[in-house]
């Protein structure tokens, strides 16, 4: 069957937009909602949201989100880049219409550049070889071009099946440890910002960028007592499991400070590999031990194969 309409429709964005508030996203409005445009014409939006960007704290980031919910055998290469083409479109339009603006004037002083489509296959645990072919669909996505507004560069992000589980994963590992630790004991890591001109931050919401990123990183403060605190290094990983890719990841710690003698390390993989990954674990923990982190733990992420009951359940 095509696209889900109606209740179905309608609830994915609904639970698309709880994974997007547990990052610390906030709701602007209502969900499906029709907006004025500078052309005249309503135009339809699953979702509105902004957040607080870590990297550049100067100002709020806007998303426009689209919410698609699909079944495999339904969809077609072609609806992809339709809807990638529409979403430019349709963020281009938004932005340039005062009346949208009045509508809702607390998106006056965020920056109104990047939209999310956010596709569920509904059934693609059916169909594993799909996952290949959809990523070949977006390797072969026509980019759209400033059309009419040349001069703004629009940033446009997919997020599907696997994106969509793996940061629910990682948001539920920050969830438990913040239930274990304390509340907001962890909080992401931003480093330092030459582009923006930035210094470091900590936040507990969770931008773009790390949304997409093969790592992301993370502070975690514990009481010691008499307003004593100790710190844990913690890095959410996503790569692959061999040495050579522990050896990236290592530099990179060390660039951006993230590898200290008097903190520990824990490094949070979410690819298993059970058995293959145990043969170079003392390997990859001797590589983040000879830089003196106080201790090097590596430890497993939740994992997902369908959408957990904190998207599903109001």
């Amino acid at each position: 069957m095509p696209e889900d309409q109606g209740v179905n429709g309608g609830r994915w964005t609904d639970e698309v937009s709880r994974l997007f508030k547990k990052a610390g996203w906030e709701k602007i409005a209502d969900s499906n909602i029709d907006v004025p445009s500078v052309d005249g014409h309503q135009h339809g939006i699953d979702a509105l949201f902004c957040y607080e960007d870590g990297f550049n704290p100067k100002m709020k980031q806007g998303v426009f989100l689209e919410a698609k919910r699909y079944s495999v055998n339904s969809f077609q290469k072609k609806k992809l880049n339709d809807w990638v083409h529409k979403l430019d479109e349709k963020i281009r339009k938004l932005r340039a219409s005062q009346e949208f603006l009045e509508t809702y004037p607390h998106i006056t002083d965020v920056k109104l550049v990047n939209g999310v489509l956010a596709i569920w296959f509904h059934d693609l645990n059916l169909h594993p070889e799909f996952k290949d072919k959809f990523i070949q669909y977006l390797i072969d996505v026509d980019t759209p071009k400033g059309r009419g507004s040349k001069f703004i560069n629009l940033r446009l992000f997919v997020i599907d099946n696997e994106k969509i589980l793996r940061l629910a994963s990682l948001l539920h590992t920050v969830e438990q440890w913040n239930k274990d630790k304390g509340e907001n004991s962890l909080k992401f890591y931003y480093p330092s910002s030459a582009r923006f001109g930035s210094p470091v931050q900590e936040t507990s919401t969770l931008n773009l960028e790390y949304i997409f990123s093969q790592f992301v990183l993370a502070k975690a403060k514990t009481s010691k007592g008499n307003n004593e605190f100790e710190v844990t290094d913690v890095v959410f990983y996503f790569g692959r499991l061999d040495v050579n890719s522990f050896v990236r990841l290592r530099e990179a710690l060390l660039a951006y400070d993230m590898i200290n003698q008097q903190n520990s390390l824990i490094i949070y993989k979410y690819i298993r590999q059970a058995d293959e990954f145990r043969k170079i674990q003392p390997d990859v923990i001797k590589l983040f031990e000879d830089k003196y982190p106080k201790n090097v733990a590596i430890k497993d992420m939740e994992t997902f194969n369908d959408l957990p009951t904190w998207m599903i359940n109001e």
